[in-house]
């Protein structure tokens, strides 16, 4: 099968792609396959995003519609930048507050190994032993995953066409 750019990334260990069985393997490799323990302290526990607003306040400009802040709060910043308030104990992933907030203790020693840590942690620390990888956890974006997904599908599809004519 050709592919629609000419070429294809292949991921180091540690990192996968967005794709949908053999498509989309121009996409960078910017997934990382690390384990987060959302349960792994009480107050670590994320609940169920809050309702959408009533279709009279819905706006497609609204970035926190978009976007997953884990254990803090999104503040939309302007039409297209936000920003994650984390609460006590938590904090932004890798120190940037348009990332989600994680608890300590939810990442994973796969997650160091790659480089991903919070600000008060360092990649050589040993992680909690809730922390081993069962097959229970999953890696979080700080976009819905649907809405990147759409997102992609609708920006590669013009490329697409555009190389078959």
């Amino acid at each position: 099968m050709e592919n629609p750019l000419g070429f294809v990334c292949n991921c180091d260990h540690g990192w996968s792609q967005f794709h949908v069985a053999d498509h989309f393997r121009f996409l960078p490799c910017v997934v990382p396959n690390c384990s987060i323990n959302y349960s792994c302290h009480n107050e670590s526990v994320i609940s169920a995003p809050p309702p959408f607003p009533p279709a009279t306040n819905l706006s497609l400009w609204d970035p926190c519609l978009y976007n997953y802040c884990g254990g803090g709060t999104c503040v939309d910043i302007s039409a297209f930048e936000h920003r994650c308030d984390c609460k006590d104990g938590f904090h932004n992933l890798l120190n940037v507050t348009s990332f989600p907030c994680f608890n300590d203790c939810s990442l994973g020693a796969d997650c160091a190994d790659l480089g991903i840590i919070l600000p008060n942690s360092t990649a050589g620390s040993s992680p909690s032993p809730s922390l081993s990888d069962a097959g229970n956890s999953s890696s979080a974006g700080t976009v819905a995953p649907n809405a990147l997904l759409v997102l992609m599908v609708v920006s590669v599809i013009p490329i697409a066409m555009a190389r078959q004519r």
